[in-house]
């Protein structure tokens, strides 16, 4: 199956791309390259948090993309992100001082309240971070060259050494400090490594470790504990009609329900403007971090490296999409022969329109990063130095012998949470 230039625009009479397997689009004036674009948002809040997002976004990528990026600065937004985080931890620990002012009161009454404050102090604690029950760790006797890789890599970007690896079902990878003893963890999504080149893996841990060195202060035990403990306030305070629907059967639940709406909009309400501030005051610093951990990406694999890396997460709507069209009773493999396929045989120019649409959607991984259309740019600026870490055909087989069974383990939760995407 060819691709070719047939039919006319009707918008600047040039020809369309044309092939019958993938939308017809205008290469010069980008008509069809988007058929179905999503909805804007509609309410007023959500509006003004986009807006403001989108400036600053595009503040950050343009200072960015003209300077070498540096670890993020103790700016104004810096001090307003630990003076947020720390707001956060002192109505936690406030909350603690009564409670136990109030145990030591020696007054029934006082005590019981003293006890529903500290219960609510166990129960709204900061979290320290946990790995989703899906992922499935891997030691460095299991997987020592993939191991071997990360510390390459590691060592390339000046970052500290991985502690755990882990595989989940997700076409993605992040990286995160958990648990108490904060260790240093790496998760790779099975599809999207699959999927990867060599270089483009290379590109990946690259971009993660560099989390753990670009000073990234979401990282850190406060900022990072403070904002799962807002997150964890608004999901047990919000307005819960469906709570209030539940208790049909119960007329007094139903009307505690009702009588606990207004507060629970009021504190919910309140709730809901501090995380949107946190997010607004941290945006910049996070995504200089991020756009930091695109450089280390560079240094890492190359720049050819790093572009295939970001190219494949802009294309991941069309992988996804062929994977659904795998069966569940598939042979194991199925799912990821037909990521593979499909990015091998995707033309250049539904690759081309694909990045496009992703330029105009603004797509990105997560609310966290920076549209990916601007991390190529900002890759594209960066200097073309040889790649640092070179993964050989030998060393990358011996990885997948390693990962062949976790990987075939994670291939059936794959092929169920492929058909949950709104791709």
């Amino acid at each position: 199956m060819t691709t070719e230039m047939s039919a006319a625009c009707p918008d600047c009479a040039a020809p369309l791309v044309a092939d019958e397997r993938y939308p017809s689009w205008c290469p010069g004036c980008g008509w069809g390259v988007d058929p179905s674009p999503p909805k804007p948002p509609r309410g007023r809040v959500d509006r003004w948090i986009r807006r403001v997002g989108d400036r600053t976004m595009a503040s950050v990528h343009e200072r960015l993309c003209r300077a070498e990026v540096s670890r993020p600065s103790r700016d104004v937004a810096w001090v307003l992100t630990y003076v947020l985080a720390g707001c956060v931890h002192a109505v936690t620990v406030a909350v603690a001082v009564l409670g136990i002012w109030l145990c030591l009161s020696g007054r029934l009454v006082l005590v019981l309240f003293g006890l529903f404050a500290l219960a609510i102090v166990v129960l709204l604690r900061p979290r320290l971070g946990k790995l989703d029950p899906e992922v499935e760790l891997l030691d460095r006797d299991e997987a020592p060259q993939l191991y071997a890789l990360c510390d390459a890599v590691a060592d390339a970007i000046g970052a500290r050494h991985i502690e755990q690896i882990g595989l989940d079902p997700d076409l993605n990878a992040y990286y995160t400090v958990v648990g108490i003893r904060r260790r240093r963890t790496m998760v790779l999504g099975a599809p999207l490594w699959t999927v990867l080149d060599r270089q483009g893996r290379v590109a990946l841990l690259g971009h993660e470790l560099g989390h753990g060195a670009n000073g990234d202060i979401r990282q850190g035990v406060v900022v990072d504990g403070a904002l799962r403990t807002l997150v964890h306030w608004y999901g047990l305070i919000r307005p819960g009609r469906d709570s209030v629907f539940a208790a049909r059967g119960n007329p007094l639940g139903m009307i505690a329900g009702l009588l606990l709406l207004v507060p629970q909009a009021i504190v919910g309400g309140a709730l809901y403007c501090v995380i949107v501030a946190f997010a607004l005051v941290s945006l910049r610093v996070g995504q200089r971090a991020e756009y930091l951990a695109d450089a280390m990406s560079v240094r890492a694999a190359g720049r050819s490296g790093a572009r295939s890396s970001l190219e494949t997460l802009l294309v991941a709507p069309s992988l996804l999409r062929a994977s659904r069209l795998v069966p569940r009773n598939a042979p194991a493999g199925a799912s990821y022969a037909a990521l593979v396929a499909h990015a091998a045989e995707l033309p250049a120019t539904e690759k081309d329109r694909l990045v496009r649409r992703g330029r105009s959607r603004r797509h990105r991984v997560d609310a966290s990063h920076p549209p990916t259309a601007m991390r190529l740019d900002h890759v594209a600026s960066r200097p073309d130095e040889p790649a640092r870490v070179v993964l050989d055909a030998g060393q990358a087989a011996a990885i997948d012998a390693e990962l062949a069974a976790p990987l075939a383990r994670l291939e059936r939760q794959f092929r169920d949470l492929v058909r949950e995407y709104q791709v």
